[in-house]
């Protein structure tokens, strides 16, 4: 295991002084990097993460130790990123949000922890208060439990249901899955999410997947799959390059 060497993601100007002392001393984070997920790993054009914490980021390889601090009084989404070679467009985060989602001294990154931290991003924006308020480890305990991928709800949704004391754990009930039939792929694709399965095409360029309703991506080195499946099951794709 190589331990990277340790980070603050905390600016000089956010560190409030009192008397000398910090009115909320940092405290020290440490993590593990976690392999890539077995779909992204096997396609052989994703490599390694890259870590992002209060507008720092570091490079890591599976298994790096880093430790870094931050502010005791904050609610401190992180995030866990890959990236396609040849692809400019985002990957779906691992992630978690500290300091909820300890375990054994050490921050727990998943596919679960990344849509929460997401969530907790989003409503931070908005309301940085009430993300303090929210119980971040449970919600991403119910999201890994009831969903098998948490990206096939939309985040932004679940931070407008947060915002509005409308959210209930059943807003997490897995959605209807429709199958999608691609043809003529040029190549193996893999899931914008971690949690999701890779496409791959038959001799002829044939694929299938059963996918949410919403817009979901695939993406290749060069090619990027976007589909929108409507709420009956229709669907339509499309092919780009980004």
């Amino acid at each position: 295991m190589r331990r990277v060497e340790r980070f603050s993601p905390l600016p000089i100007a956010a560190c409030a002084v009192l008397a000398g002392c910090l009115l909320f001393p940092p405290e020290r984070v440490a993590l593990v990097a976690p392999p890539l997920p077995g779909t992204w790993a096997a396609c052989g054009f994703v490599s390694g993460w890259s870590l992002e914490a209060a507008g720092f980021r570091i490079r890591l390889a599976p298994d790096d130790c880093v430790e870094f601090e931050a502010g005791a009084g904050d609610v401190l989404p992180v995030f866990l990123r890959a990236a396609v070679a040849g692809n400019p467009l985002p990957l779906k985060p691992l992630g978690s949000v500290w300091p909820h989602c300890i375990a054994g001294g050490t921050l727990q990154l998943s596919a679960a922890g990344g849509w929460a931290a997401s969530v907790c991003a989003i409503l931070a924006s908005r309301d940085a208060r009430l993300a303090a308020s929210v119980d971040w480890a449970r919600l991403e305990r119910e999201a890994s439990s009831r969903l098998p991928d948490p990206w096939a709800l939309e985040p932004g949704l679940v931070a407008a249901r947060l915002a509005d004391g409308a959210f209930r754990v059943t807003d997490l009930s897995a959605p209807e899955l429709f199958p999608v039939a691609f043809a003529d792929l040029p190549g193996a694709f893999i899931d914008e999410s971690p949690a999701g399965a890779s496409l791959a095409p038959d001799a002829g360029g044939r694929a299938m997947a059963h996918l949410a309703p919403g817009v979901r991506r695939f993406l290749a080195p060069g090619y990027a799959l976007e589909v929108s499946v409507d709420a009956d099951g229709s669907f339509t794709t499309c092919l780009s390059v980004p």
